[in-house]
């Protein structure tokens, strides 16, 4: 269990790290091409460096039968029923993907980068609770095998 719980950790800075990436990708993107919110997802998701990210999987997958907020926002709920966002890291999310392509260009922009800010502070506080927890439920996980088997020796 204790393994299982830092490789958890771990997952959450993956999953925030790439999501920060993808919105750099997104801003970028943006700013040179003139095109809806879910037309630049598919751009983003046929390039291929973010390959096998279920965000961008999920939202590109949903907009076969919905509008961008809508897919994108249940591709956020799925990524949180998965374990990989918290309550506040999916409310971010969520916010952003309610309010993304509303807006003019300067407008978009300063949004994807306030999302960004965010999403870039959650992504430290977990990688700074990834090194101080994870190496503690590696151990918990280990010394209770430990326990366990000599119990039952």
């Amino acid at each position: 269990m204790g393994l299982y719980y830092a490789r958890r950790l771990h997952r959450r800075v993956d999953f925030l790290r790439r999501t920060d990436n993808l919105l750099e990708a997104l801003l970028h993107r943006l700013t040179y091409a003139v095109l809806p919110m879910g037309d630049l997802w598919k751009e983003l998701a046929e390039g291929g460096a973010f390959a096998g990210f279920s965000l961008l999987d999920d939202t590109v997958e949903g907009l076969s039968q919905n509008p961008f907020p809508q897919a994108f926002c249940r591709a956020v709920e799925g990524a949180g029923a998965n374990g990989l966002l918290l309550a506040a890291e999916q409310e971010t999310l969520l916010a952003f993907g309610k309010d993304c392509g509303r807006f003019g260009l300067e407008e978009q922009a300063a949004h994807i980068r306030a999302c960004q800010g965010q999403i870039r502070q959650f992504c430290r506080q977990t990688r700074e609770q990834a090194l101080a927890k994870g190496q503690v439920y590696q151990m918990l996980g280990l010394a209770g095998g430990v326990g366990l088997s000599l119990l039952l020796l």
